[in-house]
């Protein structure tokens, strides 16, 4: 099975910083091909300290915007753009997504019958519960309503402990 794995955050691997999270999806992605599966990576940029001779990987390019609030519109929308792209030219019997904005939403609509598995490590809504996001009661519901999106269009859930 031929699987794409979204990184679809522009700053999921700070400058010379290496973290679980490096470790957690590198044993995700060898656990994967173990299995048999081939797995392109479709991200910002190549999974630091990691020489995995069997992937490859879809590049997302983005222009830098300097204006703050446009940036984020236009962002979202060439991501968008750019994973559907990828599934088609992959063509992608699987897609494996890190939890994500609104992605997951529209890459449901343009593939309803592909399976997505969405990982999710630490939802939004349960920080929100905690009390460690002071946030306006707007991005509060934004936030609740991203994660019922991502829930609703997912195929499977993947929790890490």
């Amino acid at each position: 099975m031929k699987v794409l794995y979204v990184l679809e955050d522009k700053n999921f691997f700070p400058r010379n910083m290496v973290g679980g999270q490096i470790a957690h999806i590198t044993g995700v992605i060898e656990a994967l091909q173990r299995l048999g599966h081939e797995v392109v990576i479709a991200s910002f940029d190549q999974v630091p300290y990691w020489d995995n001779k069997d992937i490859r990987y879809f590049q997302f390019e983005v222009p830098d915007i300097p204006i703050p609030k446009v940036r984020g519109v236009i962002t979202y929308w060439q991501l968008k753009k750019q994973i559907i792209r990828a599934v088609r030219e992959e063509k992608s019997e699987l897609i494996y997504i890190r939890w994500s904005g609104f992605i997951s939403g529209n890459i449901r609509k343009a593939f309803p019958n592909i399976p997505i598995v969405l990982e999710c490590n630490t939802a939004a809504e349960m920080y929100l519960e905690m009390g460690h996001l002071d946030l306006s009661i707007w991005r509060k519901w934004l936030i609740r309503y991203i994660d019922k999106i991502n829930t609703e269009s997912a195929t499977l859930i993947s929790a890490d402990t």
